[in-house]
């Protein structure tokens, strides 16, 4: 790409050290673009390591209402069981 743009702009009359100098520069431009873009792709490694923690907290979460439910079935309970007793 960096010969293209040096020879694109020698033929428009641009002086080679010119001509070279602004294809150098747009050459590390685009690299540093490229490479700042895939500095926060995710890797199949980072997505398998998400998949494991989200799995990980799914299953805690289903604990947790499973605990919840048998939780408020027994206060449910005893509240029926005290409100008889009040009767």
């Amino acid at each position: 790409m960096e010969i293209a743009i040096f020879q694109a702009l020698k033929g428009v009359g641009v002086s080679e050290a010119d001509a070279r100098t602004a294809a150098e520069a747009i050459q590390h431009g685009v690299r540093t673009e490229v490479r700042d873009s895939t500095r926060d792709m995710a890797t199949k490694a980072d997505l398998a390591d998400l998949r494991g923690d989200l799995v990980h907290r799914m299953s805690d979460l289903q604990r947790f209402v499973v605990a919840c439910v048998f939780e408020s079935s027994g206060m449910l309970a005893v509240m029926i069981t005290v409100f008889n007793y009040l009767r």
